[in-house]
C-alpha cells in the first residue's frame, strides 16, 4: 500500500510538509498560486518551512479555528484571513474559541478569562520583543503558546461553503462538521487533489474532544469525501499524501477508533465505574498527561460524549 508519497505540486498547488512530519502542533500546509491572487491555506507547517512564501501571499485561509492549523497566520501580516462562516467570529474573538474548544465547558467563564488574559500578556510580550515576565507553559498542548493572540488579531472574512477560487484557482470548500462545527475541506477539482484536514487517517483516531466536536458527524463527513471526484488525498497531518483507493482501504479502520473508544467505555462503566474513574483511563489521552490543562479537559469532554452516546444507543443506563 502506498502512502507518505512526496508529490509537493499539483499544478498550481504546492503542498508545504510541516516540521517534523507535520506533527501536532504542526500542519501540512498549501499554497496556491491563482496568478492575479496568491493564498496560503493552513499555516501551520512551521516557519522554516513558510519563509520561502513570505510576501507572495495576497489572503491566508484556514479550514478550522484550532492551533495548528493557525499559528503561522502571523507570518503574513498584513494579508487578510479568512475562516469558514460558522467559525469567522473566533477571530479575534477568542471567547468564541474558548466556548467552542471545550474551555467553558469545564472551566467556566473564568476559565476563559484567565486563558485570555494568559495570551494577551504573553502575545504582547511576543510581539513587542520585550521580553520578560513569566510565560506559562502547558507540558503537552498548546495551551498558552503566544501564537493564539498574535494569529487571530486579524479580523476573519469568512469564504462561503462551495466553490471558491483563489484568482484563476479552482476550489471547492466542502464543509466536513465532526472534529469542529465549521471544518472545511478545500477540494481543488481541475487537480484532483482534496485537503482532508484533520480527517488524517493517524492511528490515534478521529479527534472531536472540543465542544463543537460531534463524532457521528465526523464519520458521516469522512465518507462523503469520498464521493469527490479526486484522486489524491491529502491530510493534515504525518500520513500525508495517499491515493484514494489507499484513503478509502484506510478509513473505516480509522472511523472504528469511535468504536473501540464506545467499547472500553462501556466495558468499564459496566463494571460500575463512574465518570471520574472512565476519565482517569483516559479514552483518548489518559491521566498520566492530565497535568496539562488541555489535555484533561479534551478527555472529559471525549468521555462525556461517548457516555451521552452509549445512553442514546439504549447500551448504557442513565
Amino acid at each position: 500500500m502506498e502512502k507518505n508519497l512526496r508529490r509537493t505540486r499539483f499544478g498550481p498547488v504546492s503542498v508545504i510538509f510541516g516540521e517534523p512530519s507535520s506533527v501536532f502542533p504542526n500542519c501540512t500546509s498549501l499554497y496556491v498560486d491563482g496568478l492575479t491572487e496568491r493564498a496560503v491555506i493552513d499555516p501551520g507547517a512551521g516557519l522554516e518551512a513558510l519563509k520561502a512564501f513570505a510576501g507572495r501571499v495576497d489572503l491566508v485561509v484556514n479550514t478550522h479555528y484550532h492551533f495548528d492549523h493557525i499559528w503561522g497566520n502571523h507570518f503574513f501580516r498584513g494579508s487578510p484571513v479568512l475562516l469558514n462562516e460558522v467559525e469567522k467570529n473566533c477571530f479575534p474573538d477568542l471567547e468564541e474559541v474558548g466556548s467552542r474548544l471545550g474551555i467553558r465547558e469545564v472551566y467556566g467563564d473564568e476559565g476563559v478569562k484567565d486563558w485570555i488574559d494568559k495570551l494577551a500578556r504573553t502575545g504582547g510580550v511576543a510581539a513587542s520583543r520585550r521580553g520578560g515576565g513569566v510565560t506559562p507553559r502547558a507540558p503537552h498542548s498548546p495551551a498558552y503558546r503566544p501564537e493564539w493572540w498574535l494569529s487571530t488579531r486579524t479580523p476573519a472574512r469568512s469564504y462561503p461553503y462551495g466553490e471558491f477560487n483563489v484568482g484563476s484557482v479552482r476550489a471547492v470548500m466542502v464543509h466536513t462538521p465532526g472534529h469542529t462545527a465549521g471544518l472545511a475541506c478545500p477540494f481543488f477539482p481541475d487537480e484532483g487533489l482534496v485537503y482532508t484536514a484533520d480527517i488524517d487517517l493517524t492511528r490515534f483516531g478521529p479527534w472531536y474532544a472540543g465542544t463543537d466536536g460531534d463524532m457521528d458527524a465526523f464519520a458521516v463527513s469522512a465518507r462523503a469525501l469520498l464521493a469527490l471526484d479526486a484522486d489524491w488525498y491529502l491530510t493534515g497531518h504525518q500520513e500525508g499524501l495517499v491515493r484514494k483507493a489507499d484513503f478509502a482501504q484506510r478509513l473505516e479502520d480509522y472511523l472504528g477508533v469511535i468504536g473501540e473508544r464506545d467499547r472500553r467505555a462501556l466495558e468499564v462503566l459496566g463494571n460500575g465505574a463512574s465518570e471520574e474513574e472512565l476519565l482517569r483511563e483516559g479514552l483518548l489521552y489518559g491521566s498520566r498527561y492530565h497535568a496539562d490543562p488541555w489535555i484533561y479537559m479534551w478527555d472529559l469532554v471525549a468521555t462525556r460524549k461517548h457516555i451521552e452516546r452509549l445512553r442514546q444507543k439504549g447500551v448504557l443506563q442513565t
